[in-house]
């Protein structure tokens, strides 16, 4: 096997355990949010972190406060990803929007 061969098979190698992992975790979330304290906790991160609003919410003066938008897009990234992984683990999983 040459060098090219080789990158090619250790990178389909870490894909696999990348969508190993993925898969496991995917599981994982739908399970433990699946039930109603599940549900009851996924209803309260959206609602705290505005997953429906907007980013860039102005101040008074009318101005963005760009560090803030980022910690919200940040904060609503990571319950989005919780949600992904709850409907990845189980197709009918209910989002509670």
């Amino acid at each position: 096997m040459n060098s090219l061969e080789q990158r090619q098979a250790a990178a389909t190698a870490q894909q696999a355990a990348h969508r190993e992992a993925n898969d496991r975790l995917a599981a994982i979330a739908s399970e433990k949010f699946g039930d109603a304290n599940g549900q009851e906790l996924l209803e309260h991160l959206i609602k705290r972190f505005d997953l429906t609003g907007r980013t860039f919410i102005t101040t008074e003066r009318g101005e963005v406060n760009a560090l803030r938008a980022a910690v919200r897009d940040g904060e609503r990234a990571a319950v989005q990803h919780l949600l992904k992984l709850c409907r990845q683990g189980n197709k009918t999983f209910p989002i509670p929007l």
